[in-house]
């Protein structure tokens, strides 16, 4: 399988760099194309019938699904492993003001039937500081070059610069970031609760290893988030344990988009000029693209 990677002026899906691979968090899943046999965006279950992602992989699916392909969403470790979960997707809702560009970068995909054998990954819609750490967790890649997505990682970063719509983590700081196949992941605190969805990376020649990665902010979305889904009147789930004894331990870098390596939400090709942003997401197998 290959990515399609966008070099414009628009927001690029990415996957984790830097991080390892782990079986915990069972509310993050992929989004996965049955006829290709392949994923191509993570995204978090937030309510039994629910999953939260990017909005670029919610168009993404609204398109695929238009040309007849049946989507599911599937919790499990790796594309080899076993599904420990899964449902069908029924529609795809990015939000109307993304439209391929720079800002509310989140989606909603409503499932044909609830998935109540998983707890939803619970949210909080509290503002996240400046200097906050966190964990990233997605099916991306390691790396600008590589194509090891489709298994599940996780990774530690800070949080260096804040504006409207993104939290933004920088790979230089941390060593670790977003990538191709990272979009549409979790952001998740010290409590394991979900603060943010990685969206893109830019700034860079090699933008996942070396540039600035962006998660799109849960309290900048909440209103249009709460328009969808039906949540309890209480939001916010006790804090959850990642199944780790020590879960407050730095995490390695995590990407967001299919590559194995540390997970980058981004790349660029080499003597190409560096992409202002990059969003990736995994559209066919034997083929790459590039578009400026």
């Amino acid at each position: 399988m290959w990515i399609w990677m966008l070099v414009a002026e628009a927001a690029v899906p990415p996957p984790i760099v830097g991080g390892t691979p782990t079986k915990e968090w069972p509310g993050v899943g992929m989004i996965y194309d049955d006829a290709e046999k392949d994923m191509f965006c993570t995204g978090v279950l937030v309510e039994a019938s629910w999953v939260l992602t990017a909005a670029h992989c919610a168009e993404d699916a609204r398109d695929r699904m238009e040309k007849g392909a049946v989507l599911e969403f599937q919790v499990r470790p790796s594309l080899d492993a076993k599904v420990d979960a899964s449902a069908v997707v029924a529609e795809a809702f990015p939000n109307p003001k993304h439209e391929g560009g720079r800002t509310d970068d989140i989606g909603l995909l409503s499932l044909a039937k609830p998935i109540d054998t998983l707890a939803p990954q619970p949210l909080s819609f509290d503002p996240v500081d400046i200097g906050a750490s966190g964990t990233l967790v997605g099916y991306g890649t390691t790396g600008d070059d590589l194509f090891d997505y489709g298994t599940k990682r996780e990774a530690t970063v800070s949080i260096v610069k804040i504006d409207d719509d993104y939290l933004m983590v920088d790979a230089n700081a941390d060593g670790t970031n977003l990538c191709m196949g990272d979009s549409g992941g979790a952001f998740l605190d010290a409590d394991g609760v979900d603060r943010g969805v990685p969206v893109f990376v830019w700034d860079a020649d090699r933008p996942c290893e070396h540039g600035m990665g962006a998660i799109t902010r849960l309290d900048a979305q909440e209103d249009w988030i709460r328009s969808y889904v039906p949540f309890p009147e209480k939001d916010t789930a006790e804090p959850v344990d990642s199944g780790t004894d020590d879960s407050a331990a730095p995490m390695p870098e995590v990407h967001s988009h299919p590559v194995d390596p540390p997970l980058c939400s981004c790349g660029s090709r080499r003597g190409a000029p560096a992409p202002a942003l990059l969003v990736l997401v995994v559209l066919a197998r034997r083929r790459r693209a590039y578009r400026s």
